[in-house]
């Protein structure tokens, strides 16, 4: 089998590193990957570059509900590319259902199927706490950094990503943009990664921590959650169940600090993490292959 994939050599944003990563496994289990010329599958992230006579995939990154924004037209966007579709990959339940409410539901296959990252041998050596992301309202910087403050381990809390300094806390150290293999050593390095982004679908950052054996604290709505199996972190109890209405998404809903507080001095005697088949990119490929076929046998 041959697929069709868009892959960058330096991918900036975390769909293009997992892009990457799908990519050079493919190849171990039967799989050519090709950027042009004859294929027999495409597989496009949120949309098809290339015209083709081949089955196409569509892996779709998720959809809009924030009210600031015109969020029907912009799904609207995203419709027109699942129209063009052979068969649909979600990347969490909640992704799935809030794909299907918002921008439709189509009789093709589809399949729900998480990120996923390559193992990478930790240390039992913990310093403190991640996080890490592109940093919006909704991402929740300075919640974290507000129930950090209040835990108050004596530990420090390591924020990775574009954005300015929130007040003077001790003991939080800003790194601004680092490369992949930074962020391995810094996940290496801590008690836990925390991400409780209001309405995630399936964060890379999240994925990359278990896969190095971090351990995550995240809230209990959107994807994220899925991720976090037995062993893998705990998921805090701070947000009211979500009803898949539209939302102001760079006003999230507060949150109890005092919740996440208690969960970060759990998490200093948590063992790290070994049940992360379910992110490890090689079991992803597996995954990703079956349903090529699947679609090509339709």
């Amino acid at each position: 089998m041959r697929v069709l994939i868009d892959v960058k050599d330096n991918p900036t944003s975390g769909k293009g590193h997992f892009l990457n990563r799908l990519a050079h496994e493919l190849p171990n289990h039967g799989v050519e990957v090709v950027s042009e010329g004859k294929h027999d599958i495409y597989l496009g992230v949120n949309q098809f570059k290339h015209k083709t006579k081949a089955p196409k995939v569509l892996r779709v990154n998720g959809c809009y509900n924030d009210k600031a924004r015109p969020f029907k037209k912009m799904n609207e966007t995203i419709a027109v590319q699942c129209r063009k579709a052979d068969g649909i990959i979600y990347q969490s339940q909640w992704s799935k259902q809030m794909h299907q409410k918002y921008v439709g539901k189509y009789k093709v296959p589809s399949a729900v199927i998480f990120n996923g990252s390559f193992q990478t041998k930790g240390v039992d050596f913990a310093n403190g706490f991640v996080a890490v992301s592109r940093w919006r309202p909704h991402k929740r910087l300075k919640d974290i950094i507000t129930a950090f403050d209040i835990a108050d381990t004596g530990r420090k809390l390591h924020v990775y990503g574009d954005t300015p300094m929130i007040g003077r806390v001790p003991n939080v150290v800003y790194h601004g943009k680092v490369f992949a293999n930074e962020l391995f050593s810094a996940f290496n390095q801590a008690n836990a990664s925390i991400h409780i982004c209001y309405l995630d679908a399936c964060p890379n950052s999240v994925v990359e921590s278990l896969m190095v054996g971090c351990p995550v604290i995240t809230n209990n709505v959107g994807g994220t959650q899925e991720l976090i199996m037995e062993g893998c972190g705990e998921v805090c109890e701070i947000d009211e169940p979500y009803d898949m209405r539209p939302v102001k998404l760079y006003k999230p809903p507060p949150v109890d600090h005092n919740v996440i507080a208690q969960t970060m001095w759990d998490s200093l005697k948590w063992p790290r993490v070994t049940n992360n088949a379910h992110v490890d990119i090689v079991n992803i490929a597996k995954q990703y292959k079956s349903f090529f076929e699947g679609v090509l046998s339709a």
